[in-house]
């Protein structure tokens, strides 16, 4: 059976937001910040080279945890999937012709598809598509051409 209602969002991403409903804060399973996390060995190719680039913005917002490695993981490994999905599409093009002679859709297009269905669900997940950001209350550098920037707006 379904669980109901939304998805539970996680504590840093409340903490990152302000907890703006002033509900108490789950603490949920404690876990370490790890400064310099590194992929895991068997994260080859792509997915190690997505792994690279957005390993430290997640961790420089506070977002990953020892707990989080897995999770980071598995959108790396869909997101290398995609990129060669695609890449193949962009080669041999969305159909393919059958042995009889009929045109058919790629089978990439499947893969490709799902893993993007795939991908845009673990974004919302961990902080990284624009919803989740735009959400976020993080604090933007002040304007230096604005003398009156330090002040705030009121």
């Amino acid at each position: 059976m379904a669980i109901r209602g939304k998805r539970p969002k996680a504590t840093a991403l409340k903490i990152i937001e302000g907890n703006l409903g002033k509900r108490s804060l789950s603490q949920g399973l404690s876990s370490k910040m790890i400064e310099n996390m590194t992929p895991p060995s068997w994260l080859k190719g792509l997915a190690r080279r997505k792994w690279q680039r957005i390993c430290p913005d997640l961790q420089g917002a506070g977002l990953m945890t020892t707990l989080d490695r897995t999770a980071l993981a598995m959108f790396c490994v869909v997101y290398a999937r995609w990129r060669l999905a695609n890449e193949h599409i962009d080669k041999e093009g969305l159909v393919e012709q059958t042995r009889r002679g009929h045109m058919k859709s790629s089978p990439y297009v499947v893969i490709s598809n799902k893993s993007f269905d795939q991908m845009r669900s673990m974004l919302g997940e961990i902080g990284m598509s624009p919803c989740a950001r735009a959400r976020m209350d993080v604090p933007t550098p002040a304007d230096d051409s604005n003398p009156f920037a330090r002040f705030g707006k009121r």
